[in-house]
């Protein structure tokens, strides 16, 4: 865990969209040197933006995005790599965990009807 991040998922789907980007200096990206130790798996999905957007396809990660692609915050915190733990008033932490939930939701809701549309 990096702090930078402080398993926050949303700036965890960040690092990977600037991954894609080209975007790994560690300075830059608290995840990227890691990726791209992986990026043979990563390139699986393709490169650059549409890379990206097979990954969040493949991985149901979708409704975190919006409609250009780019990765929406949980609540009213800022998609930036410094204090990432959710704030201290209660107001914006519980914005921030029913985003969370909304989240899963819709995940589970995207992966329900491909399930229901597959074959298995």
């Amino acid at each position: 865990m990096d702090r930078r991040i402080a398993d926050r998922f949303d700036l965890t789907l960040v690092a990977i969209s600037m991954f894609y980007a080209g975007t790994v200096d560690r300075a830059l990206n608290p995840i990227g040197d890691v990726l791209e130790a992986y990026r043979w798996w990563f390139d699986l999905f393709g490169e650059g933006t549409d890379g990206f957007r097979n990954y969040a396809d493949f991985f149901f990660l979708t409704p975190l995005l919006d409609v250009d692609g780019s990765v929406r915050p949980f609540g009213t915190l800022p998609l930036a790599f410094k204090d990432a733990l959710p704030a201290s008033d209660m107001a914006t932490y519980r914005t921030y965990v029913t985003d969370q939930l909304a989240f899963v939701r819709a995940r589970n809701e995207l992966i329900d009807q491909w399930w229901s549309h597959s074959d298995g």
